[in-house]
């Protein structure tokens, strides 16, 4: 379960939006579950109408008008629950009983005559436009003598009384074990579409293409040029996966800007307050186009894992590297070229084949030693096979596909929000692997390149499966499930149009077809992936309650 906070001021505005048809039309007989209870008295069982919405939020707010209190940040709570499409939907009273003890556990409701509650509704009017069940919560944050309720780090007792109810109602738990995936909105997507079809629409006025200025174009006009430049995903994600790709292929700190800077990315350092040489965190943009501005991200607003601390826990700690790191920091921080290219720049070698059969080989024996109840251990493991998934994706899919796809999933078993104290030891082969992929292995159609990709796709394969494996042996069926579709859903189709595809380049066996190195890369076919997880395995505790539905949904945008 999900919670989204936010904070106003115009509580009658909030209502009348949350009982009316929606920014897409989606929502449908608005009602209330739950509240104050003379507001169940009143409205419990009816729909509820624009004249209701006026009254409800009229009334919510007479504290605030009566005592005349300025809250800073305003005095309107708003907090979405939200669940995951696959959860299906809950019951009104299941609802109303989640609604009343997430507002006890906030502190904004009590029982005590001393301690006055506040005035609060819970809305709900059916599911969003991805599925998800869900219901709002209305709340004034002024008492009715005039105090203001404490909401000093809302945000995360949210979201640790959305874990207890999640526990308590048999619901799925999202973040469990530390991790938490960085999720999105959906007015990321349309800021970013205004942000491209402004930008294009004035670079076209401006050259005479346009007679029109924007703000003389027709509202629906506007709203068909907007969709056009709607992009495929949100921003934040596509420069995750170069980011993650760029790390896992790097070798040093210094490599990873260069690698950034090479995908023609933006990058900035974030030096420690007072300094200019000493980088704590880093920032990093879309390169924009004509008329827009740069929206730039740190690490930690990619993924929890994408912080600097994090990523320097792979690489060396030497003072040579430190030093080639400055430079290459301070290189890209002025916007000029990159002070010494290293291996980022190198054609891949002769051999390979035998090389990329080297590295996976070595790859799968850590794994293997790898306890299926180390969480620490496997997410970065995790991370490390989707930072390869993700230069695969980078450097052959225009717009996010299966590659993509099963990259996030995987990452997500990656996100620890407390990083391991001891240093981390770097899965062998992966950065070499990662770095070839981004030289362009994986992307012609000859016999020894179509080969070399099958490869690199079943042993990929195999090692998420061993994630997914993990997973389950710890319990964590829902994080398994995920990381299992994305594998047999996206990547397992891709593999076998490539080995069918294979025979077809010279009409006969690839094997047959190859030369001796592509010979060694056939044999290795003949041997099954198989699993790098130990045959013992602990067994996986009873899972939840059955599901209400099989409806499958990310239940990340709310």
């Amino acid at each position: 379960m999900i919670p989204n906070v936010r904070r106003g001021q115009d509580m009658v505005r909030l209502i009348k939006y949350l009982v009316g048809p929606g920014k897409r039309n989606e929502h449908t007989d608005p009602h209330l579950v739950a509240g104050s209870s003379w507001q169940m008295a009143w409205h419990s069982d009816a729909e509820l109408s624009y004249p209701d919405a006026t009254a409800m939020g009229k009334d919510l707010e007479a504290p605030t008008r009566a005592f005349d209190v300025d809250v800073p940040h305003g005095h309107v709570w708003h907090c979405s629950l939200s669940l995951d499409a696959a959860e299906g939907r809950l019951a009104d009273d299941e609802w109303a009983e989640i609604a009343e003890q997430f507002m006890t556990r906030m502190g904004f409701v009590t029982d005590d005559l001393e301690q006055p509650s506040l005035r609060w509704v819970a809305v709900r009017h059916g599911v969003s436009s991805n599925g998800n069940d869900h219901i709002h919560l209305a709340v004034n944050l002024v008492h009715e003598d005039g105090s203001v309720a404490d909401v000093f780090r809302d945000w995360k007792r949210a979201q640790s009384a959305c874990r207890e109810l999640e526990a308590q109602h048999g619901l799925r738990q999202v973040g469990m074990n530390g991790r938490s995936c960085i999720g999105y909105k959906p007015g990321e997507i349309e800021a970013e579409a205004r942000r491209r079809a402004r930008a294009a629409h004035t670079q076209a006025h401006e050259t005479g293409r346009e007679q029109r200025a924007w703000d003389e174009i027709p509202k629906a006009e506007r709203h068909a040029i907007v969709a056009h430049y709607r992009p495929a995903e949100v921003v934040r994600w596509t420069l995750a996966r170069q980011v993650r790709a760029a790390a896992t292929a790097a070798a040093d700190e210094g490599e990873f800007v260069r690698r950034v800077r090479r995908q023609g990315l933006l990058i900035r350092p974030r030096f420690a307050r007072g300094t200019q040489d000493v980088v704590v965190g880093y920032r990093v943009a879309a390169r924009p186009r004509y008329g827009e501005r740069p929206i730039w991200f740190g690490g930690g607003h990619l993924a929890h894992d994408l912080t600097l601390p994090r990523l320097r826990e792979a690489w060396p700690d030497t003072p040579q590297a430190s030093l080639a790191a400055s430079a290459e920091w301070r290189a890209a921080w002025r916007g000029i070229r990159v002070a010494a290219p290293g291996r980022e720049t190198r054609e891949p070698a002769p051999d390979l084949p035998q090389q990329l059969t080297a590295d996976l080989d070595a790859m799968r024996a850590q794994l293997h030693a790898i306890p299926p109840n180390d969480l620490a251990g496997w997410g970065r493991a995790a991370g490390q096979v989707s930072g390869a998934l993700s230069a695969w994706s980078v450097t052959t899919e225009p717009t996010p596909g299966p590659l993509a796809q099963a990259a996030d999933a995987i990452a997500r078993s990656a996100e620890l929000r407390r990083p391991p104290l001891p240093r981390p030891d770097r899965v062998p082969g992966m950065s070499s692997i990662a770095g070839l992929i981004l030289a362009g292995v994986g992307k012609g159609r000859k016999t020894q390149e179509m080969l070399t990709q099958t490869l690199l796709l079943r042993q990929l394969l195999a090692l998420g499966r061993a994630a997914a494996e993990a997973h389950q042996a710890v319990g964590e069926l829902r994080r398994a499930e995920q990381i299992n579709h994305a594998l047999n859903a996206r990547l397992a189709p891709m593999l076998r149009q490539l080995e069918a595809s294979m025979p077809s380049v010279h009409g006969t066996d690839p094997a047959r077809a190859a030369s001796d190195q592509q010979q060694v890369v056939a044999a290795s076919f003949a041997q099954p992936a198989g699993s790098v997880i130990p045959p013992s395995l602990p067994t996986p505790p009873p899972g939840r309650p059955a599901e209400r539905t099989t409806r499958a949904g990310s239940g990340i945008e709310r």
